[in-house]
């Protein structure tokens, strides 16, 4: 009986928040070039590493207030919007 010996190898990648809105992105990590009689595994030798997207792809938008006092008969002009994280140019 042949005894079969496992090699583990570990592939770390570090996801470092570059503070940008982003989509997701996809790493795909393939295994190949094995040596030594070994083979790869056709079915098991992809593995995809997907980054999920930051949370405000598109911006974040809200009311600089919660609550406007108003009198009948009186029109409103001063609401504002804020806007964070917003892409102007990538």
């Amino acid at each position: 009986m042949q005894r079969l010996v496992a090699t583990v190898a570990v592939i770390t990648v570090t996801v470092v928040d570059s503070g940008q809105p982003s989509n997701d992105r996809t790493i795909v990590v393939r295994l190949g070039n094995a040596q030594n009689g070994a083979r790869v595994d056709v079915n098991a030798s992809v593995v995809s590493i997907i980054i999920m997207a930051h949370d405000h792809v598109a911006g974040l938008l809200g009311f600089n207030q919660t609550s406007i006092i108003a009198s009948e008969g009186s029109s409103i002009s001063d609401v504002y919007i804020h806007v964070d994280d917003v892409v102007l140019f990538s």
